[in-house]
């Protein structure tokens, strides 16, 4: 978040719920950073600590996916260190596999080495969790469009239909 939107979130919309000009509502914010505190508001708000996930989260996690039962704990360990257990790294870490086993018949202990090397080797800049990351798992048109989307920062119909134009209204609804 930035922090232009991180300043309005905390300073307006929530200060809003404290004086009681905004009422019925409840947020849910996910961040890696804690923003500091003043007293009115630590009383409105419920902090609850999210925890890596652990070796039989990522089971179940690839149980959800569809993965066969055998291949689960071996993936799940293999899916465990890169990603350190954080929901986003593993998302795209999965993305990443299962995006290549789709475009090439490889053998699974391949893709995971694959895997793990493209996690070794990603920059600080980019980041475990960076949208680089995600894009390597991608198809390059829909990398593309992704990015062309990035710019207003809208995902929406409209939005891709105008930076796209080339494309078809059946297939920007597509994506």
């Amino acid at each position: 978040m930035s922090e232009g939107t991180r300043a309005w979130v905390w300073g307006e919309l929530l200060k809003a719920v404290l004086n009681g000009r905004l009422t019925n509502v409840r947020f849910v914010l996910c961040g890696i950073s804690h923003p500091p505190l003043d007293r009115d508001m630590d009383r409105i708000i419920d902090e609850a600590k999210l925890a890596p996930l652990g070796h039989a989260d990522i089971v179940e996690y690839l149980a959800l996916r569809g993965v066969e039962e055998k291949l689960r704990p071996d993936l799940a360990d293999m899916l465990l260190g890169p990603t350190e257990g954080k929901p986003i790294n593993l998302g795209m870490g999965w993305m990443t596999i299962s995006n290549s086993n789709r475009s090439a018949n490889v053998a699974a202990p391949d893709i995971l080495a694959e895997f793990e090397q493209l996690m070794a080797t990603t920059t600080d800049e980019a980041g475990v969790g960076s949208t680089e990351l995600l894009m390597l798992g991608m198809e390059p048109a829909d990398v593309e469009l992704l990015q062309r989307c990035a710019i207003p920062h809208q995902f929406s119909v409209v939005t891709l239909g105008l930076l796209a134009p080339e494309l078809s209204e059946e297939m920007v609804r597509t994506y």
